[in-house]
């Protein structure tokens, strides 16, 4: 089964508390890869405070829009890739959805624990 990509997109500014329907989730196929792009699958994302507030209000960085995949910072592993600095099964680090084709500027190499017990495993 190719890879699917799964976005959770903001559908209406939160009025209080998070409930069902502020946010939606939309899969789509992954894009092909063209040269100097990368296949990234996500193996752990953040879940941030800030989140909510980038839901509600600009702030530092402008208010997600409505309709617009939520923003999050995450962990991933190269699956694919036609960028020679990106090599398959490296993990990397930056702005993602679950599955995704990325340009080599947006993600950057994932600096990782050499203790054993801290590291983390992809």
């Amino acid at each position: 089964m190719p890879p699917a990509n799964r976005q959770l997109r903001l559908q209406s500014r939160p009025k209080g508390l998070l409930a069902p329907g502020d946010l939606q989730l939309i899969e789509s196929p992954v894009a092909e890869l063209t040269d100097g792009q990368a296949l990234a699958h996500v193996k752990f994302l953040s879940i941030d405070p800030t989140m909510r507030v980038w839901m509600a209000a600009d702030t530092y960085l402008p208010a997600v829009a409505i309709g617009e995949v939520m923003r999050a910072f995450g962990f991933a592993e190269i699956v694919e890739s036609c960028q020679p600095r990106l090599q398959k099964g490296r993990p990397r680090h930056g702005p993602y959805r679950t599955s995704g084709v990325r340009h080599p500027r947006r993600i950057r190499k994932a600096l990782l624990p050499k203790n054993p017990k801290a590291s983390v495993r992809f």
